[in-house]
């Protein structure tokens, strides 16, 4: 993950302040969280709506990728709850 070519990868290399606003969440065992949390700071540093929820690394049983479709953990409901707050004042 240190090849200077995953770089080239990064959504957060490219966006502009013309990027929508934008909601993101990342599970605290999710192999792209630092992406995830990347991208969210670069879109608030240009000044783009962004809501986001992440979780402390020593959570435990730890969130995998797509951790918020798992409605069975309190983690995926309150993922689930921001997601729609987010929508309910971004969406006319």
């Amino acid at each position: 993950m240190s090849d200077e070519r995953f770089r080239l990868a990064s959504v957060a290399e490219y966006v502009t302040p013309e990027f929508p606003p934008a909601y993101i969440s990342s599970g605290n065992g999710d192999p792209l969280a630092p992406q995830a949390l990347r991208l969210a700071v670069r879109l608030r540093e240009l000044g783009v709506d962004t809501d986001s929820l992440f979780f402390p690394d020593d959570l435990t049983p730890a969130l995998p990728h797509e951790y918020q479709f798992n409605l069975d953990r309190k983690e995926g409901v309150q993922s689930f709850g921001a997601m729609l707050a987010f929508l309910q004042k971004t969406v006319p």
